[in-house]
């Protein structure tokens, strides 16, 4: 029972992470730790199991609070701007400390990401890399990088606006 309620809080607080992952940090879904399947290819041993089991719940905990406060500062925010005769010094102190909760947040989730990347040899951080640059290839109406592309995944420049054709168009 305590184990399932560790992967709930675990699956509840990965589910809240955005930003720092696109910096290349990203883990798989899930208790990806237990997988069989990835257990054997990027061969964990029991104690690192353990060790990202730790540090995926502590962080967990924390980033529940966290994801918590910024609920609480954007409520907040809106409550202060819905009013008719809104202050903007109010506004403005409410919206950087919008701005610090989701900050926190942020750090807490890179702070996890660190913690499991040091459980990882670079061989096995290597590996799940790999994977998930397999997994994100199978997903439908992904492209592979076509020339030109830039690297770590940012799109290409749009194209500028160079006026109207020569037809006039």
């Amino acid at each position: 029972m305590r184990h399932r309620m560790i992967g709930t809080i675990v699956v509840a607080a990965l589910a809240v992470t955005g930003t720092a992952w696109s910096a290349g940090l990203k883990l798989p879904p899930g208790r990806w730790w237990e997988n069989p399947r990835l257990v054997e290819r990027l061969q964990l041993t029991k104690t690192q199991q353990e060790s990202i089991r730790k540090a995926l719940y502590h962080h967990a905990e924390r980033m529940i609070d966290l994801n918590a406060a910024v609920k609480h500062r954007e409520l907040a925010l809106r409550e202060l701007v819905a009013t008719d005769e809104w202050n903007e010094q109010q506004v403005r102190a409410a919206f950087a400390a919008l701005q610090e909760a989701r900050s926190q947040l942020e750090q807490e989730r890179f702070d996890m990401l660190l913690e499991v990347r040091k459980v990882l040899t670079a061989r096995q951080w290597a590996e799940l890399r790999k994977m998930r640059r397999e997994r994100a290839a199978r997903r439908p109406g992904h492209h592979p990088p076509r020339r030109g592309d830039r690297p770590g995944g940012a799109p290409p420049a749009p194209p500028r606006d160079r006026g109207p054709a020569p037809d006039g168009r």
